[in-house]
């Protein structure tokens, strides 16, 4: 045995091509347009939600996971992304989640459906830290945040002159290949967030600048068109934090972010808005009443969402009530609810104190891990995608980011960017890696950063 060990210790591990690692990220930007092609070609059987004809998240998530099990992704490959702490909080996070789907749940068998789904995000996160890693590729994963939008753009100015003023057009259930406006939303916010970040990195020079600035007009014109104020809050969250962690380059290029931002939201106006949700304007005057308003027909507002939450969270406080069984226990105004945009209260109702504070324990040291990363000197180039996990983050205060499958994998990906070339996030510990990352070194200032702090 001790032979054979050693054998397979020795034997060459496949090595990604680059190109590989490059078509899984440009794939994954054009995948909402590519579902709103299919959906203009083949039509679609659910007047509600206009979604596109196949589900291509799953399938591209699959893909990333077989490239890495063909480069040497396995378990001995993980032992040097979670602490022992971690992994005990995570232990311990999955024992009260097994116990509310097996014992507790009113629906278990959707419990088990939607718990293996979001898996699959986490397993998509970790095979593509891996690919990162073999290729040294960290920024690509921004990079492909801020192109998705961006990729689609085309195809929402194509249905926008087709189905503008079509009355038979959801529009509300979203510009076709993201299945509602909210998740659109997301990801300019997050493309917004990923774009400031970068554009702080990089020295460029005028012709780079008019580029990154033009990118932020872009999105931040689509963002305000969306009417979303979640994603329209988080941005200047994001930004904020960006600017405590790395000051100097922030603040050199606030002005010139602020002044994009601004420009984005002019040339919203321009565009008339194809239904009276969408639009800045409808962001604004709707702002309150999305807030306090009571319950009805067109929906409750969070404040009051939220009380309701806190008082079930209250009779069942330490376990919770099963993995996603929000939906079982909540009526408000007539109106069926599947979770209470707000990711601590969703957290807390599912898996009570104990799961959550398991949860957020691991969520917390591998945020500090990466702020630590992004302050070490060759750190900046991470400052895009911790700049995409605070926007998600921020959006899941008030709001399903961290529920609905499109930002949980945006999530993931940020994550993945962020930690990417650390010890944590190139799995440096896989004894068969024959080279270190070219960005490896920010994990030696990486750990230093953290234990100054």
């Amino acid at each position: 045995m001790a032979r054979s060990s050693s054998i397979d210790r020795c034997r060459p591990v496949p090595q990604p091509r680059p190109n590989a690692l490059v078509l899984l990220l440009a794939a994954y930007a054009a995948l909402p347009a590519l579902g709103g092609l299919l959906w203009l070609a083949l039509g679609d059987d659910d007047p509600l939600r206009n979604r596109a004809p196949l589900d291509l998240l799953p399938i591209w998530e699959l893909a990333v996971i077989l490239v890495a099990l063909r480069t040497g992704f396995s378990r001995r490959a993980l032992a040097g992304i979670l602490s022992p702490f971690e992994r005990l909080a995570l232990i311990l996070f999955a024992a009260v989640a097994l116990w509310g789907i097996t014992m507790v749940a009113v629906d278990p068998a959707g419990a088990a459906e939607r718990a293996g789904l979001r898996l699959l995000h986490v397993a998509t996160g970790l095979a593509l830290a891996h690919l990162l890693w073999r290729a040294g590729r960290g920024t690509a994963v921004s990079l492909a945040l801020i192109a998705q939008p961006l990729v689609y753009l085309p195809v929402l100015a194509l249905l926008y002159a087709l189905y503008a003023g079509d009355p038979t057009m959801n529009w509300l259930g979203g510009p076709v290949g993201y299945w509602h406006v909210r998740i659109w939303g997301m990801s300019l916010a997050v493309a917004l967030a990923a774009a400031a970040g970068l554009y702080a990195a990089a020295a460029p020079d005028l012709r780079g600048h008019l580029v990154w600035v033009a990118i932020l007009v872009l999105l931040a014109a689509q963002l305000c068109f969306s009417g979303f104020r979640g994603g329209a809050a988080a941005v200047p969250v994001a930004l904020a934090l960006m600017t405590l962690v790395r000051p100097r380059r922030m603040l050199a290029r606030l002005p010139a972010i602020a002044g994009a931002l601004a420009a984005g939201a002019a040339l919203s106006l321009a565009v008339p808005a194809p239904i009276e949700d969408y639009g800045l304007l409808h962001g604004l005057i709707g702002a309150t009443p999305a807030w306090d308003q009571p319950s009805t027909v067109a929906g409750a507002g969070r404040m009051e969402i939220w009380s309701e939450t806190l008082r079930l969270i209250g009779e069942r406080p330490f376990l919770g009530y099963g993995h996603d069984q929000f939906g079982q226990h909540f009526r408000l105004g007539g109106l069926d609810y599947v979770q209470p945009h707000s990711a601590p209260l969703n957290v807390l109702f599912d898996f009570g104190l104990v799961g959550g504070a398991a949860l957020t324990a691991v969520m917390v040291s591998l945020w500090a891990y990466g702020v630590a990363a992004v302050r070490t000197d060759d750190g900046t180039a991470r400052l895009g995608a911790f700049g995409a996990l605070q926007a998600v983050l921020a959006m899941a205060l008030v709001d399903g980011a961290l529920y609905h499958p499109e930002p949980l994998a945006m999530c993931a990906l940020a994550l993945t960017g962020l930690l990417a070339g650390t010890r944590r996030g190139g799995l440096q510990a896989d004894p068969e890696a024959a080279n270190d990352p070219p960005d490896a070194p920010a994990d030696k200032g990486a750990r230093n950063a953290q234990d100054q702090r």
